[in-house]
């Protein structure tokens, strides 16, 4: 007879990694890492990075907006700053794959929560997994807790 715990492990069916396309934006030393970390998974890897010099052999350095149209994850490591605050709002919400993950462990002010959420509530995207958030701890009435994120 299953006990409950194993009935709980056959509800979850993850993903497969390899073929899929992650994008990081930013690819100073976690963005190279967590590339370095995706290929060993064989995945496809695009890096967006600010500084155009920057290359890598773990990696496709694109613009922005391929990496967005062509990643099936996006995760953020990049520094906060006035060109950054807000990067991920409605419009680049938009451009992402209907059942692509956002990932964000850089700093919580980078995603428009607000449009995140409306994203969320609407299926604009398949997930977000998020270690960070603008206001911090993530308040008890915050939307975000109520809706399935995926991670």
């Amino acid at each position: 007879m299953k006990n409950r715990e194993d009935e709980k492990k056959l509800v979850y069916v993850g993903g497969e990694l390899a073929g899929k396309t992650i994008g990081t934006i930013g690819f100073g030393a976690i963005g190279s890492r967590v590339a370095e970390l995706a290929k060993a998974f064989r995945m496809k890897v695009l890096a967006y990075d600010t500084n155009p010099n920057r290359q890598s052999d773990n990696a496709e350095m694109v613009n922005l907006d391929t990496l967005i149209a062509q990643s099936d994850v996006i995760t953020l490591n990049i520094f906060l700053n006035e060109s950054t605050r807000h990067l991920v709002d409605k419009q680049f919400l938009a451009k992402m794959k209907n059942d692509a993950l956002l990932v964000n462990t850089a700093r919580g002010p980078i995603i428009c929560e607000e449009d995140l959420i409306e994203a969320l509530k609407n299926n604009v995207i398949g997930g977000a997994c998020l270690d960070v958030f603008t206001v911090e701890p993530l308040s008890v009435d915050s939307e975000l807790r109520a809706l399935k994120m995926s991670c």
